[in-house]
């Protein structure tokens, strides 16, 4: 039984080079409380007897179980395409395990004769180039986390009427919560069907958590001149941001295995030329305190004992001697 039922919109043929315009919807068939996230894929191959099938993903996204659309445009090759859409589920008993659920694909066959000129649509292209927390070592918990973001996109079919179009950045945790959403606007010539731009900008996602945030960047690009039209998905970069913590210094590096060392009380073995934790309050490395007095040379009786032979010289000195006559 699938959990999912999977809509195609997509035209049954296409002129090579020509933009080729799809759309996928992905509706939950089960009302069912004990799924978490969605993940779908969509995307498209060659479909030719011996041709190389040489696959391309448009959709590789992380949702919460509920409706979902996609649109997707894409260049027409030199012959048939399967355009396809793969669902999978997780469920809240299962976090982490991922169960296939269903699947749908169309075939885009290849018109014979020669194209009409691009169309109404504009087809977007790039990636992120740069997805990395602004502080490489971290933060700490309940601090604000910024990423560092750069891309480049372009856009190619713009029209007389674009006088400008959008890079569009959405940020997901790893549970699919939503940090961060916003549109970079770009201006161009109306003449110019092509046009391109570089982003490079800081995000703020919120604080940090009390574990490493995972999570990841998606940029799409938008015919913004026309609020109507639907954002394309362009790119997908998870990110990693580590939990920042207050580590005290190593010991020293160099040792020959089987030493010992205490710092403080602690004590220290040498293993493989490193020193690791051994002991926290070793009994080694502890030293009892010296008892008052213990092992201090005894100056007080030396000083008694001087003083007292000094009385005892003058004492001699002024008693008369045996057999002495008086005058």
């Amino acid at each position: 039984m699938a959990y999912t039922r999977i809509e195609i919109d997509a035209p049954s043929n296409a002129y090579p080079g020509d933009f080729v315009t799809a759309s996928v919807e992905v509706h939950p068939t089960s009302g069912s409380l004990i799924f978490h996230r969605l993940h779908v894929i969509v995307g498209y191959e060659s479909a030719g007897s011996g041709w190389e099938k040489d696959p391309v993903t448009l959709v590789n996204e992380y949702r919460l179980f509920q409706y979902q659309h996609f649109d997707c445009v894409f260049k027409m090759r030199y012959g048939p395409l399967r355009f396809y859409a793969y669902s999978y589920y997780e469920l809240l008993s299962e976090l982490g395990i991922w169960h296939f659920d269903n699947s749908k694909d169309q075939i885009i066959a290849m018109a014979e004769e020669p194209g009409p000129p691009p169309g109404d649509e504009v087809a977007f292209s790039g990636e992120l180039t740069r997805v990395d927390p602004a502080h490489s070592g971290g933060y700490y918990s309940g601090e604000e986390v910024k990423l560092i973001i750069n891309a480049h996109i372009e856009a190619d079919g713009l029209g007389w009427g674009d006088f400008w179009w959008s890079s569009c950045y959405k940020i997901f945790s790893q549970a699919g919560q939503e940090l961060y959403s916003d549109c970079r606007l770009h201006s161009t010539a109306p003449w110019t069907s092509h046009d391109e731009a570089d982003d490079a900008f800081e995000a703020s996602i919120g604080v940090m958590p009390g574990v490493p945030l995972v999570g990841q960047v998606e940029l799409y690009g938008w015919r913004s001149g026309y609020p109507n039209k639907p954002k394309v998905l362009v790119d997908i970069k998870e990110f990693y941001v580590p939990l920042k913590g207050a580590t005290p210094p190593p010991p020293p590096p160099e040792c020959d295995d089987g030493e010992t060392m205490c710092a403080g009380t602690d004590l220290y073995t040498c293993v493989d030329g490193e020193w690791q934790l051994t002991e926290r309050n070793a009994a080694q490395c502890y030293t009892p305190p010296i008892p008052p007095g213990e092992g201090q040379f005894p100056w007080k009786w030396v000083a008694i004992g001087g003083l007292g032979g000094l009385a005892l010289g003058v004492l001699l000195l002024l008693l008369p001697g045996k057999g002495s006559k008086g005058t």
